[in-house]
């Protein structure tokens, strides 16, 4: 085991531990692959140098603090989801929405994270839905994935019955205005999602706005 290796060569858990120094944000699992034990874990937590965020999830203390630290937080929880809908129009800083849940795309079978904070809002999309349109960005370290500007669009359109279609025209609306829509793009993921006919009128609207 990693541990004991470092233990015979006199490192001890500290040089072990400074190993997830580069994670702001890390979950037992990662300690314990990096040979440190969930013991470990509570005596640092114990002595201040470690903060247990929630069961299995850690972070130090002096970490950057971020408005998105949340959504780094419940992806580390969720590490196969994709952030959406509301979420995602805000990490692209469309619209008015500041979501205080956590929007996340699940496959079917997937399990939703059992934490209160932030709530997880979740979706549940098969394999083929949620492969495509998606952007990889970082927040604290994270590494999260994120429906892309158009794919969120859509996504917004077919899912309007839980967040409200005037959600859904203002975020329109917003991109177009800005220019931040690859139309190209926005047409094949409608078509992908079967959106193609709700949205043409409404993309018909937002280019008179």
């Amino acid at each position: 085991m990693l541990y004991r290796h470092y233990v015979q060569q006199g490192f001890g858990v500290e040089t072990a531990l400074d190993k997830l120094r580069g994670s702001p944000i890390f979950t037992s699992a990662e300690a314990d692959a990096m040979g440190v034990s969930r013991s470990s874990l509570a005596h640092w937590v114990k002595m201040g140098k470690l903060e247990k965020l929630r069961r299995g999830l850690y972070c130090w203390p002096d970490r950057d603090i971020s408005e998105h630290s949340g959504i780094a937080e419940a992806v580390k929880a969720a590490p196969s989801a994709v952030v959406c809908l509301l979420t995602a129009l805000r990490l692209h800083e469309i619209g008015t929405q500041q979501p205080f849940q956590v929007w996340l795309a699940i496959e079917p079978k997937g399990r939703v994270p059992a934490i209160d904070c932030p709530p997880i809002r979740a979706i549940r999309l098969s394999e083929h839905l949620r492969d495509f349109g998606i952007d990889t960005i970082e927040i604290e370290g994270v590494p999260v994935r994120v429906t892309s500007i158009e794919r969120t669009l859509v996504e917004c359109f077919k899912f309007r019955s839980k967040i409200g279609l005037d959600v859904a025209m203002e975020a329109l609306v917003e991109a177009q205005r800005s220019k931040r829509i690859d139309h190209g793009k926005l047409w094949a993921y409608a078509g992908r999602l079967r959106m193609q006919r709700v949205m043409m009128p409404y993309l018909e609207m937002a280019s008179f706005n």
